[in-house]
């Protein structure tokens, strides 16, 4: 590999101010690392020191670790483990300091607990190894620092249980290492990150790619580019006025043409300082890194294995179990029982409710009706009759209920349904009576994309600490299936289209329905595509990322199911597949298995 002769230099200096400097007050030399300090074990709040002796460097490495409170108190449960790499002229000690920006996160629950890293990289390593010292910083993080704290500590000790992130230098090492070792780490973040810096014999800045030709984030990212599609979350944050700013775009441009997921935050007036940015963008940040890292799970569960690639397959018959109701005054001869959903009772019965269509109700004509059954396995549950029906006086569009879907919070249901504008809310405490949740200007609806756009067929899952809001709209003639995110599940933020294009068409009734259930280490989106009589299709999509199935991109379909408006439920261990009848005059469930694609 080839490295430049003054590779000291090149190496130990990453600031200006450094590189102007040959030594500090406290003797400390960019260019000779055994004036640097490698374990400084002062006391600090929050975390506790600890140093891995470093066998490629031949000396003690220290490190500060924060371990979160339920770490003693539930001795069952294994972590996720986030690694911060400190900028140039810093080590274990400043870097813990991060801890006011991440502890306020995870005692508010906006992250899950995590085991927290402060790792002693050298003072000015770049987090590389040095071919002509003594300097192994990539070697101790990657071979005996991460090893170390997996048998130390009880951490999840897999990619999707592992983070990394950083400042300046340590951004730059992070971004870079996430990328060169893909099956490693699962996200990574960096503020105002030395991405393309390097300098050259005479003390001048130039590319890394220049001075590392073959191992610079540009390389890797080439190189890796199948291990990070889907699979790897990067966030970056710089200011406009620092000098690292100009790296930052071509850089995103670059990852965003291979395919690979980067959110990029920059403030105009910020220089390069740690205290600002950390103002500005930490909470976003820490907030990143732990939607992507795994919940503590229990330590007797097996670590998470490879991903398996799986096709969904039903197997054994469909059993009716709702048919077209009578609505009363408000039947038709064209009625037709369509989006629904499923859900057990407190009372341990099964409940139903389904949008029937096509009714003599006024406006858009779709009203709800519910049926209920003693047990999941029974086929023609009881209908129970009418439910809601849209009421203008609160804002719902008149006959416009579409796709109830309930889950089940801290002893309340909570039904998640469209009233053909807004996606609107409302709670039980027995899963049978409903009551409309409305807003504080006493209307109903949480979220919408706009009075055309339709927001409609919401489903929730929850991942991390975050609860994922999948639904179908068109804002602006952009059709597809969309995801907002919550922690309250009330307020619905950052919309973002996760699927739209390829085989599955592109008009607006082609992404119906969507449902995301995560299963062998992937997460599968089922939609529809058609719901003709006789014509019914599904698309299944499966990705490592819960943000992303494909747009115009099929690399990531798996296979059609000839059903419509799919819903898959839980009892126990097995997963159930409801579906509407083909005929579309009822409801029907079978047995939903998993068959490899090897």
């Amino acid at each position: 590999m080839h490295r430049p002769y003054s590779f000291l230099i090149l190496l130990f200096s990453l600031t200006a101010i450094v590189s102007a400097q040959n030594e500090r007050p406290d003797g400390r030399r960019p260019d000779d690392p055994n004036t640097w300090s490698w374990n400084v074990p002062d006391q600090m709040n929050h975390v506790t020191h600890d140093f891995v002796y470093s066998e490629s460097m031949d000396r003690a490495v220290g490190y500060n670790v924060y371990l979160p409170p339920s770490y003693n108190q539930k001795p069952e449960r294994d972590y996720s483990v986030v690694y911060f790499l400190h900028g140039a002229g810093g080590d274990e000690k400043s870097s813990a300091y991060m801890m006011d920006i991440i502890l306020p996160e995870m005692e508010a629950g906006h992250i899950e607990e995590a085991i927290i890293v402060f790792v002693n990289g050298g003072h000015w390593s770049l987090y590389r190894d040095s071919e002509i010292s003594y300097v192994k910083s990539e070697t101790h993080l990657i071979k005996e620092l991460i090893p170390a704290i997996d048998k130390r500590y009880r951490t999840i000790s897999d990619r999707k249980g592992r983070a990394i992130f950083g400042f300046s230098m340590g951004g730059g090492g992070s971004v870079r290492l996430a990328l060169k070792y893909p099956s490693l780490f699962c996200v990574a973040g960096s503020f105002s990150g030395a991405l393309d810096w390097a300098r050259d014999g005479s003390g001048k800045s130039i590319s890394s790619q220049v001075a590392y030709p073959e191992d610079n984030i540009y390389y890797w990212a080439n190189r890796n580019r199948e291990k990070l599609v889907n699979q790897m979350a990067i966030y970056l944050t710089v200011g406009g006025n620092e000098w690292l700013y100009d790296d930052h775009p071509p850089f995103i441009d670059h990852l965003r043409g291979l395919g690979i997921k980067a959110n990029y935050s920059v403030q105009g007036d910020l220089d390069h300082n740690l205290g600002t940015s950390k103002k500005l963008f930490g909470s976003k940040m820490i907030r990143f890194l732990g939607a992507h890292y795994r919940k503590p799970v229990l330590a007797s569960e097996e670590a998470e294995v490879e991903p398996v690639e799986l096709r969904p397959v039903v197997r054994g018959d469909w059993w009716r179990v709702a048919s077209n109701p009578d609505l009363g005054k408000w039947t038709s001869e064209q009625q037709e029982p369509v989006d629904f959903g499923v859900w057990q009772a407190a009372d341990g019965s099964w409940q139903l409710w389904s949008c029937i269509r096509k009714t003599k109700y006024p406006g858009r004509t779709r009203i709800f009706h519910r049926w209920e059954g003693p047990r999941f396995t029974e086929t023609d549950w009881s209908p129970e009759g009418i439910t809601f029906k849209g009421d203008g006086t609160i804002g719902e569009t008149i006959g416009g209920m579409q796709a109830p879907y309930v889950i089940k919070v801290d002893g309340e249901y909570r039904m998640y349904y469209g009233d053909y504008r807004h996606i609107c809310l409302a709670t039980s405490k027995d899963g049978k009576v409903f009551e409309k949740q409305l807003l504080a200007n006493e209307v109903a609806g949480l979220f919408g994309e706009g009075p055309t756009a339709m927001a409609r067929d919401p489903m929730l899952l929850k991942i991390g600490s975050l609860w994922y809001c999948y639904y179908s709209a068109q804002p602006n003639g952009k059709h597809g299936v969309w995801l907002r995110t919550s922690r309250d599940l009330v307020q619905f933020e950052n919309p973002r289209r996760v699927m739209t294009g390829g085989q599955s068409g592109d008009e607006w009734w082609n992404f119906e329905c969507p449902q995301v259930v995560y299963h062998k280490g992937y997460y599968y989106l089922f939609h529809t595509q058609n719901y003709g009589v006789g014509k019914q299709q599904t698309s299944v999509y499966r990705s490592n990322d819960p943000e992303y199935f494909g747009i115009d991109d099929d690399r990531n379909f798996v296979c059609h199911l000839p059903i419509a408006a799919p819903e898959i439920i839980l009892d126990g261990d097995q997963m159930y597949l409801a579906a509407l009848t083909p005929g579309l005059d009822g409801i029907r469930i079978a047995r939903l298995d998993w068959i490899s694609e090897q």
